[in-house]
């Protein structure tokens, strides 16, 4: 799969294109519309707009280290921003035919369709961007638990509410989803929505995280709640999943009942979670999808 490296605008990830292929000198580059020089192109997130640079897995062994920082997947929501952004052209290897004249504007209200406009403008208007700044901060995190196994679960249950949040959204974006974090407050029984796109379709999962002691039992109330607001969204959002994390080890047998009988909902324990953080990084063929809803890869 692909690489994404996620940009704070449009003008850092030209910024960054230009800063590879002047200072690594590949041999292989991409010229945009405008006649500007780039070695990888630029894409934008159509759910969230966000920018980041396209790095195809080919040239993925050969970036150095040092650019290979805010890593996303390139997942169908990433598109190639000419294509959703730029004036009308024709275009070879599209279309049935081979070729086609591209209208980007047309492309972009394509994408968008198969989200409603309330997800759009919630990803869009969110005051919690999913920034460099935030992955970079998740990021550490992560390694810091790796580093220390004998206290992962201390240092979990310990972070920030907000700050877990972070991580489990980190965790997220490393199995392929695309995500944006809500605006931390009143964010009707959800803080993180996830996205991707499975054979062919749109899976829209809330994510609520609740931060709690390891060595206590996760009970049916929150769980209810979330059942609750996940009812009320899914026809007006087209949400089609949820999926709750907490920092409990134990899950209670009402809970657990729920998550029995509703084949959307998934719940993972802490213990689920640090699985999850041993395996960061390595991608199981680019998606991860709860055991209620499919295998995971």
């Amino acid at each position: 799969m692909d690489r994404i490296i996620l940009c704070d605008s449009k003008d850092h990830a030209y910024q960054l294109s230009k800063d590879i292929w002047e200072k690594e000198s590949y041999t292989v580059m991409n010229r945009d519309s405008s006649g500007a020089e780039r070695m990888f192109g630029i894409d934008e997130n159509f759910l969230t707009e966000q920018f980041g640079l396209h790095v195809p897995l080919k040239y993925w062994g050969k970036l150095p280290v040092k650019y290979k920082t805010n890593i996303q997947n390139k997942t169908p929501l990433w598109v190639n921003e000419e294509f959703i952004n730029g004036e009308p052209f024709f275009a070879l290897g599209v279309g049935q035919f081979g070729f086609a004249n591209v209208n980007p504007i047309e492309n972009r209200k394509i994408l968008q369709g198969n989200y409603s406009p309330e997800i759009i403008a919630e990803a869009r208007n969110t005051t919690r961007i999913y920034t460099t700044i935030i992955q970079n901060r998740a990021t550490r995190i992560i390694n810091d638990i790796l580093s220390k196994p004998i206290n992962a679960a201390k240092l979990l249950e310990t972070l920030d509410p907000y700050v877990f949040e972070e991580l489990i959204a980190e965790l997220l974006v490393d199995k392929g989803f695309d995500i944006y974090l809500t605006k931390g407050s009143g964010d009707g029984g959800k803080d993180i929505m996830a996205a991707y796109t499975f054979d062919d379709e749109p899976v829209l999962m809330m994510v609520e995280c609740k931060r709690r002691k390891h060595s206590s039992t996760f009970g049916p109330a929150e769980v209810r709640a979330l059942i609750g607001q996940y009812f009320m969204d899914k026809g007006e959002k087209n949400i089609t999943h949820l999926a709750l994390m907490t920092t409990s080890n134990s899950i209670g047998p009402e809970a657990l009942r729920m998550e029995e009988k509703l084949d959307e909902l998934s719940i993972k324990n802490c213990q689920g979670i640090l699985d999850w953080i041993k395996g960061y990084g390595q991608i199981k063929n680019g998606l991860w999808m709860p055991e209620k809803f499919n295998e995971i890869i």
